[in-house]
């Protein structure tokens, strides 16, 4: 949400967020769908967002690519990942089926 208010292009920073491996970088991606993301809307929950909307469509999009998806799965299987039960909801809760 602070980056989105200083910066217009968020392309840079969700590549970074996607191509992260480290784990943490999973356990913030799951929270931030489980908890910012409202899908029979299609947007974030955040009123912030409101202000933003060019950016928090960006977001949505994001949400939404293959590439995102994938990366949900990945950690939803994952037999190390303490997420494995959190991850498939979100995977869920992203998808536009």
């Amino acid at each position: 949400c602070a980056i989105a208010q200083a910066e217009d292009d968020l392309a840079t920073y969700l590549e970074v967020r996607q191509e992260s491996p480290h784990p943490v970088a999973a356990r913030h991606l799951v929270r931030f769908v489980l908890r910012s993301w409202r899908p029979m809307d299609q947007q974030q929950t955040n009123p912030f967002w409101n202000e933003r909307p060019e950016q928090a469509r960006h977001v949505v999009d994001w949400l939404h690519a293959d590439a995102v998806s994938d990366l949900l799965a990945d950690i939803a299987t994952s037999a190390s990942s303490d997420l494995s039960s959190d991850a498939p909801i979100a995977l869920q809760a992203v998808s536009r089926e």
